[in-house]
């Protein structure tokens, strides 16, 4: 279910540009985006995206890639305590850690994989690209689904900086507040820096009526400093380097207590709290401070003690990008980057922790990866431009899982003792690509590309069992070391383009276009047996669409239309009745296939009108996997296994989509510009697993947000109301 809560929030931003050396700048009504990985108008490029300002960002109160949902439709962000999972078209990796993402994320043109490192809120960013529908060819891997591009800013030729501090009141409970800021400018004749920092202390909206920490408590601390050297007139270094800070307390939002319709749940938080204590009000019950005492049967009383959820990550990332410029011919770029992440967390679920802890997990991860990446991109030439790459990525997780079970307490019998699963993966990825676009026509560009890549990764798992949370070895449930074991996969994906001018103002296009995610190695092994390796997915896309501007540019209309077949796609899915046991299979085959539209007109030169919306009919067409509580008649098979054949994919509502209004009053109160936004989103029902649970589901919604803006006659400073 969805858990929303009331916000009212006050934000004050303030520009401050040394006078006499800049003034500040209004970005131009064009759009440019980098989905061709060149700077074009997004009404020139055949490609399906949303783009998003930092100015836009601001507005409206988009902190994170979470918070951009509501404006794009087609684009889902699930977090849990499991894994954090972007959908694009329904297509998602689910709850696990061992499936690659489908959605690529891409932060100044480096590649960032691992979906703990979209957890990072927003700083100092220039713009949000989300593009829809398989980027095989130039983005590479795991982009099967689409990929968001994130551009922050960069480094001035002229001294300028900012600061914006924000506070935040829940309706239920806590508030948050957040400052962050940056400076930029020259150091010398030909080297130019940036810094930007941000805190952000955010209490969560869920109420603890027990003694402990409220979910989630989460503090941010985030810094990255940037120089760009200009070598000659002809080479330019770009040296990055960012930290992110991460602690939470408190439980995390998807585990959170709520009625549920599941046999004697209801009943367990009511015997031990009170009839209506956690009710709807969004309230919990973990105890942080108290020993529980639990009674394993017989009498034998078993001290469980204290268990308090948390996370704590530190996220460390370097890039040196080089430029070189062949005049007349085209740019070299290098790209070399360096990621790493490391953090640790307990969560408590089944429960919530007030029978002593059914289920108490333990989780730490570690995570490096060393990208090298070399583009060749051509000058835009009469009839033709091209642009040539090569990719190469060397990475590393080890990660160790710990759960405590104690079903005793709930059951009356059932396991009281810890599994230990510590598994490893290296993975080493080369790719070649290249696309090239030829102007048959003044009206007339076709463009066709293709990557091939090559993933080798290799394994390591073992399981042991100790007595209930100690380190003493337990004997009987099953314990072995599995064999390393190596796999590699390779691919070729194309990808054909056609636009066609009807106007100066309308194109038309076309395209097919192929993405893939690797095979890999299920993070979770019933036995050493178990056959641990699954398939490569491959997705075939095909697009129709428009871009137009119409009413002298008053109004700018796209339409595309899409049908994405999915050929072994990858599930995960939750083991009904197991303890956050999973199963990572592959679906024989699924579709998606939709309808997506933009709308936006300048009524006047004060009042903005806009909208999107997308229809999305995404389905297994055969898909055989674990069965609910409850399946319906004649979904069981032979072998136990239940049949989702036509079932809606999770995270892929039929309808998505929201509708604006932008009034702009200049020059109003004193000098002072007053800029009043208002926005109604909404959004069908889904499924958030593909085990079809009832609790697993998410009815439909409807948000509303509003903006007051008071913006100072020198555009310095602006102070906004975001409800």
């Amino acid at each position: 279910m969805k858990k929303t809560a009331l916000l009212a929030s006050v934000s004050i931003l303030s520009s401050i540009v040394i006078p006499g050396l800049a003034t500040v700048s209004h970005a131009a009504d064009e759009i440019l985006v980098s989905a061709t990985r060149r700077a074009e108008s997004i009404q020139e490029v055949p490609v399906s995206v949303v783009s998003l300002t930092g100015d836009t960002l601001d507005k409206v109160g988009i902190y994170n890639e979470a918070e951009l949902t509501t404006y794009v439709p087609n684009f889902e962000f699930a977090s849990n305590s499991i894994q954090t999972n972007l959908y694009i078209r329904g297509i998602g990796s689910g709850p696990t850690h061992a499936i690659e993402q489908s959605v690529g994320r891409f932060v100044d043109d480096l590649y960032t994989g691992r979906a703990d490192m979209s957890i990072l809120g927003f700083m100092d960013v220039a713009s949000v690209e989300v593009l829809r529908g398989p980027q095989g060819t130039l983005f590479g891997k795991n982009t099967i689904a689409g990929a968001i591009v994130i551009n922050t800013g960069a480094p001035t030729n002229e001294l300028e900086g900012g600061v914006s501090a924000t506070y935040g009141d829940w309706s239920t409970v806590n508030s948050y507040q957040e400052v962050q800021g940056y400076i930029s400018g020259p150091l010398s004749e030909n080297v130019r820096g940036r810094i930007a920092l941000k805190w952000r202390d955010d209490g969560g909206f869920v109420e603890n009526v027990l003694p402990g920490p409220d979910s989630s408590d989460r503090r941010d601390l985030q810094g990255r400093i940037r120089l760009d050297f200009d070598l000659s007139d002809r080479t330019v270094v770009q040296l990055k380097g960012e930290f992110h800070d991460l602690e939470v307390n408190g439980q995390p939002l998807n585990e959170q207590a709520q009625p549920s319709p599941a046999p004697g749940r209801n009943d367990i938080f009511e015997a031990a709290l009170g009839p209506g204590v956690l009710g709807l009000n969004w309230r919990n019950g973990i105890n942080c401070e108290v020993e529980p005492i639990v009674d394993l049967g017989g009498g034998e009383l078993v001290n469980t003690g204290q268990f308090c959820p948390f996370k704590n990550q530190d996220t460390y990332a370097a890039s040196m990008i080089v430029d070189h410029e062949f005049p007349g011919v085209g740019t070299l770029r290098s790209i070399t980057g360096y990621q790493s992440y490391d953090w640790d967390e307990q969560f408590i679920s089944v429960d919530n922790g007030i029978l002593g802890g059914t289920f108490r997990a333990e989780r730490a991860e570690k995570y490096e990866a060393l990208t090298q990446e070399l583009r060749f991109t051509s000058e835009e030439f009469e009839s033709f431009d091209y642009i040539i790459g090569a990719y190469f990525e060397d990475s590393s997780i080890d990660r160790f899982q710990r759960s405590n079970f104690n079903f005793r307490t709930l059951t009356g019998g059932g396991p009281f003792q810890t599994r230990n699963q510590p598994w490893g993966q290296n993975t080493q990825t080369f790719a070649i690509y290249g696309q090239g676009s030829y102007q048959v026509t003044s009206d007339l560009e076709v463009t066709v590309g293709a990557r091939w890549s090559r993933d080798r990764k290799d394994y390591r798992f073992s399981q042991f069992w100790n007595e209930y949370r100690t380190q003493t070895p337990l004997a009987g449930p099953p314990t072995f070391e599995l064999t390393p074991d190596e796999e590699s996969w390779s691919n070729f994906s194309p990808s054909v383009h056609v636009g066609y001018d009807v106007t100066d103002d309308v194109l038309l296009f076309a395209s097919v276009s192929r993405g893939f995610k690797s095979g890999g190695f299920s993070d979770r092994v019933e036995s050493e047996d178990s056959d641990l390796v699954y398939d490569p997915e491959t997705n075939t896309n095909y697009e129709i669409g428009m871009k137009s501007t119409f009413a002298d540019g008053a109004v700018t209309l796209n339409l595309t239309g899409f049908y994405m077949d999915f050929t072994d796609q990858q599930v995960a899915a939750i083991v009904p009745g197991s303890a956050g046991d999973f199963t990572v299979t592959n679906a024989a085959t699924s579709t998606s296939k939709g309808v997506e539209a933009e709308l936006l007109w300048d009524v006047t030169d004060a009042v903005q009108l806009g909208g999107n919306w997308a229809y999305t009919d995404a389905t297994f067409d055969e898909f055989d996997g674990p069965c609910s509580a409850a399946p319906a008649p004649g979904q069981v098979n032979m072998d136990g296994s239940c049949s989702y054949s036509g079932f809606a994919l999770p995270y892929a509502p039929k309808s998505k989509g929201s509708v604006f209004v932008d009034y702009l009053a200049e020059d109003l109160a004193g000098g002072w510009d007053v800029n009043l936004r208002g926005t109604a989103s909404f959004s069908s029902s889904f499924f958030v697993n593909s085990t079809y649970e009832p609790g697993e589901f998410q009815g439909s919604y409807q948000k509303f947000d509003a903006t007051i803006r008071l913006v100072s006659p020198n555009d310095r400073y602006s102070v906004s109301l975001i409800g």
